[in-house]
């Protein structure tokens, strides 16, 4: 697929892309709500900050912040669309998966399941407002962080406990062998934080047209992409 984003602009109008990771939890439970923001840099991704506790005023005050400064990605860790039952990105996602290492599957989950509903709903009502309200150049589409993480060949064990003190330390130490930098100006002791962190890596690669795995947008009912 192509990048999204449109021509570079010229020297006299530079334009900075920033890339805005977000791990979303239910409205019930905010404080695990994770968001990274971080710079597009040449072949890396430079991490600036580490939000914890965003409400969906936080996340908008950051990226309409970002907007000021050029283009903005937002990589949302939820659907952003509603379907009774898997989609057909679910279920293509899900297979990927198990193929990949069996039982990871099971971390994709149908938008209306009890564990997900209240998700959902987040999910879509941030994704109504960025999209109404943020302006033009911000650009969102739906991530799965641990499938984005397994896709770059994260280790299968440390995904399945990354709720775990080892199963966080093997992907961090993971995390700092990809094309990411600042990783000092952060600390990634919650599985939120470096889900978020994924989220913004597999937003970066999709905004430049090399997602590891992707379903475009099929409007009206999934008007996103879903990427990895």
């Amino acid at each position: 697929p192509s990048a999204i984003l449109p021509p570079v602009q010229p020297p006299s109008e530079p334009s900075t892309l920033t890339v805005i990771g977000v791990d979303l939890s239910g409205p019930a439970n905010l404080a695990d709500t994770s968001l990274v923001v971080a710079r597009s840099a040449g072949q890396t991704l430079a991490v600036d900050a580490l939000v914890r506790g965003a409400d969906d005023a936080a996340i908008f005050a950051a990226v309409t912040a970002a907007r000021a400064r050029g283009h903005v990605i937002v990589g949302v860790d939820a659907p952003l669309s509603f379907q009774q039952g898997l989609r057909a990105r679910d279920s293509a996602l899900r297979q990927v998966l198990k193929d990949m290492s069996p039982g990871l599957e099971r971390t994709i989950m149908p938008p209306t399941a009890p564990r997900m509903v209240y998700l959902t709903l987040r999910g879509v009502g941030l994704a109504r407002l960025l999209e109404r309200h943020a302006g033009p150049g911000v650009h969102l589409v739906e991530v799965h962080p641990g499938s984005a993480m397994a896709l770059r060949g994260a280790p299968p064990a440390a995904l399945r406990s990354k709720r775990t003190l080892e199963g966080r330390a093997q992907l961090r130490r993971w995390l700092m062998g990809q094309p990411l930098t600042g990783l000092e100006r952060v600390v990634l002791d919650r599985d939120h934080d470096i889900d978020a962190l994924a989220a913004a890596l597999a937003a970066w690669d999709w905004a430049l047209g090399r997602p590891r795995w992707l379903a475009p947008p099929e409007p009206p009912h999934h008007p996103f992409a879903f990427a990895c």
